[in-house]
């Protein structure tokens, strides 16, 4: 899939959750800082913290600081709503 489609499929995938989140509230956790995130998010609501959490795999972890140069504004406006929201 080129890059441009994947753009566009992730695009029109969050903008249908910030349609949602709009009208129901509920916790959104950025991948940047998951770990705590979900964690939080986990002692919010009144469960117990996994003694492990294996995820996100260290592997997954492969943009460079740059990744977000030359999107274009309607996926970088997305994209900061959606940050914006994030948990905590």
């Amino acid at each position: 899939m080129p890059i441009s489609a994947g753009l566009e499929l992730w695009f029109a995938y969050n903008r249908r959750l910030l349609a949602i989140l709009e009208r129901y509230a509920g916790p959104v956790v950025c991948f940047g800082d998951y770990l705590r995130q979900v964690l939080a998010v986990v002692s919010k609501l009144g469960f117990e913290s996994p003694a492990r959490f294996d995820f996100p795999e260290v592997a997954l972890r492969n943009q460079s600081p740059h990744a977000l140069d030359g999107l274009d504004n309607h996926v970088l406006d997305v994209y900061d709503r959606l940050r914006s929201l994030s948990t905590l």
